[in-house]
């Protein structure tokens, strides 16, 4: 990475948050079930693509590196994300958010979906963060969904290992007629 970046402000940042933020940079770090590891996700943002790394680190030092190799280390994805891309450990925002755009235009409910499928539940302030999220990164959100969009979207989700998701979804809207030939190909 070319640009210069202020560490302190990141280190501190994370430090006290646990993530930083800026227009061209997320981190975010988790404490890792063993050790005193801690676990590192960071993306960068570039022209047309998201680079992300994942990495277990054992000091904010290490994080420095990790930054400036990313593009080298990281994974590349495109941006904006679109339906029928390749699904990446990068990607889990912006599926979020054309499902979450998919259930809004047909009044399903997304915070009940997720709760049937994984027991949790969904507070509005984190649908928003993960849409954000999803928006920074870069996503293609079909202004009308059709039953090829919808049928690109389960697959993604399969692909994304979220089978569950895609299977609830589709029992969901069976019987809705949200598509005027209500049969959806077995995925």
């Amino acid at each position: 990475m070319k640009n210069k970046l202020n560490y302190k402000k990141i280190f501190k940042a994370l430090s006290i948050k646990g993530e930083y933020f800026d227009k061209n940079l997320y981190i975010s770090l988790y404490k890792a079930t063993h050790q005193n590891d801690k676990i590192v996700n960071i993306y960068l943002k570039d022209e047309n693509y998201i680079y992300h790394l994942t990495s277990n680190i054992n000091s904010l030092a290490k994080i420095r590196i990790l930054i400036e190799n990313i593009k080298t280390l990281g994974i590349k994805s495109p941006r904006p994300y679109r339906l029928n891309q390749a699904c990446d450990s990068s990607v889990d925002a912006c599926l979020f958010a054309l499902l979450y755009d998919f259930c809004k235009k047909h009044n399903i409910d997304i915070k009940n979906l997720f709760q049937k499928v994984y027991g949790e539940t969904l507070n509005d302030k984190l649908i928003s963060e993960i849409i954000d999220f999803a928006i920074w990164q870069g996503v293609d959100i079909p202004k009308k969904w059709s039953k090829n969009d919808f049928q690109k979207l389960l697959q993604n989700l399969i692909e994304n290992k979220k089978s569950l998701l895609a299977k609830e979804i589709k029992k969901t809207i069976k019987g809705k007629k949200i598509f005027k030939q209500d049969k959806i190909r077995e995925t």
